[in-house]
């Protein structure tokens, strides 16, 4: 018989397409083998490399349900646009009878329809195959709880007709009147979410990947695309139930020194960093994955957020290249470390943040310790050899409101006076820590017309010009005491 030509029974209907069966075997294809085909027994498997020649056998499956007669009519609560709210009938709560809540997606953008939501009990249930009072949330004996439903696609061009949205339902109480002799009054809220949110929290867009793991081993992608710093992004594609992993590539040249990290699993605990290495310098940093993870609630929506514990924000600035720098053996000489250690100075240097990787002013960084680290800057010029300025002692940042000035030197001798400090993050709640490098001194032109400067006697005259504002300079630097001079012609500096 054709599957178009699958009748329902009287008192029957059907709550999604037609697609294999993949849950009953295993094998992501949905095939069961045999040595001959009066040894098929679905759904009993064997090798089939076992064999020279085999049968194989495979079904199709489409969820029905029964259409109950002595339920009460249906009761249209409306179309919810993302953000709003809105009170439930009030027939749904005089009314004696059981009511059912359900609801679908609706896209008027898109031509994909989905059917009436249904609830998964537990996790690891095959869906569609719950009982029809579990179809949907009882508005007659609410509990708080966390729940989970689906949507099966049943037109539209999606090419899987398994294809399913998955929905969080969040139900709440808050009491608003109690009295001795009666139960106290309780105001319900049921809160729809997407049952996984992930942030960006670095200051690059960031193109990411969620996948789930398949039974051979392989992975299919359920969510891709970029993110724009501090974007967020509500996945319905995604199993919450079933393990899923990340892949995130941040511009400019980082990638994954892992394929990718788990970020949930019913039964084990998510990765709680993911490591990077830059494919321009070969820095690697260590991210932070922040998961709301509770193991006594397995389909609690998930919210994941990713962040870097450093940030580097520079502005104002030439072209800068930055060395981190171990000071452990500077500051504790008689350490076990200081026996083992190379006396070449190459083996201090941690990590070099090159130009190349800066974009629009920011790159992130791993977990800094400033109490032995130090840091370096050289003015970069393509054609010129790099020359760094002094090594900076950082403990200062370790304090709160802490700051501290150094020089960045170029290879002609020149240097700029930089001055660091460190703020907080601008996103809400994200523990980040941003490290500022502005100049320690900026000039603005409000004359109305170009000027020079110069920032010592030995130093050479420098344009200002009449739409300048907070420009920096860089100037030779000499032991005598930096004054600066300015006029309206060079030949009078």
């Amino acid at each position: 018989m054709e599957i178009s030509r699958v009748i329902l029974p009287s008192g029957w209907e059907w709550i999604e397409d037609w697609h294999l069966d993949t849950l009953s075997v295993n094998d992501a294809d949905g095939w069961v083998y045999s040595p001959d085909v009066e040894s098929l027994k679905w759904p009993e498997s064997f090798n089939p490399l076992e064999f020279a020649n085999h049968a194989r056998q495979r079904r199709w499956i489409r969820t029905r349900k029964q259409i109950s007669y002595d339920v009460k009519q249906e009761v249209s609560v409306g179309s919810l646009k993302p953000g709003d709210s809105m009170p439930l009938p009030l027939p749904v709560l005089t009314q004696s009878g059981v009511y059912i809540l359900q609801l679908k997606p609706s896209n008027a953008s898109t031509h994909d329809e989905y059917s009436w939501s249904y609830m998964v009990d537990k996790p690891g249930q095959p869906e569609g195959f719950g009982k029809p009072k579990d179809s949907g949330i009882c508005i007659s004996s609410l509990t708080e709880s966390e729940e989970l439903l689906y949507c099966s696609q049943i037109s539209g061009t999606s090419s899987k007709g398994s294809h399913k949205l998955w929905f969080c339902v969040s139900i709440q109480a808050t009491e608003i009147a109690k009295d001795i002799c009666c139960d106290p009054i309780q105001d319900w809220c049921l809160v729809v979410k997407s049952p996984l949110t992930f942030s960006n929290c670095l200051p690059l867009a960031a193109e990411y990947s969620l996948l789930n793991m398949q039974p051979r081993g392989h992975f299919v992608a359920c969510a891709r695309g970029v993110l724009s710093p501090g974007e967020t992004v509500k996945v319905h594609t995604a199993d919450i139930r079933k393990p899923l992993f990340l892949s995130l590539l941040p511009q400019k040249g980082w990638l994954p020194m892992h394929e990718v990290v788990l970020i949930s699993h019913p039964d084990g605990l998510p990765s709680k960093t993911i490591s990077l290495r830059s494919s321009i310098s070969g820095r690697t940093v260590q991210l932070v994955l922040d998961h709301n993870y509770d193991k006594e609630q397995p389909l609690l929506a998930k919210i994941i957020r990713v962040y870097a514990p450093y940030w580097f924000s520079i502005a104002r600035c030439p072209p800068l290249q930055f060395r981190l720098v171990d000071l452990v053996e500077v500051k504790n000489p008689r350490t076990i470390a200081h026996l083992f250690r190379s006396k070449t100075s190459d083996e201090e240097i941690l990590g070099e943040i090159t130009e190349e990787e800066i974009h629009e002013g920011h790159t992130i960084a791993s977990a800094l310790n400033f109490n032995f680290l130090g840091l370096s800057a050289s003015i970069t010029r393509s054609d010129q050899e790099q020359h760094f300025g002094p090594v900076k002692d950082l403990s200062p940042l370790g304090d709160m409101d802490g700051s501290l000035d150094f020089y960045a030197y170029d290879a002609d001798g020149n240097c700029m006076w930089l001055f660091v400090s460190t703020k907080p993050c601008p996103y809400q709640s994200v523990p980040t820590k941003i490290i500022y490098v502005r100049p320690f001194m900026t000039f603005t032109n409000r004359l109305g017309q170009d000027m020079f400067i110069k920032l010592n006697s030995e130093d050479e005259p420098k344009v200002l010009r009449a739409s300048d504002s907070r420009i920096a300079f860089a100037y030779r630097k000499t032991t005598e005491t930096d004054k600066i001079q300015v006029s309206g012609l060079p030949s009078e500096l």
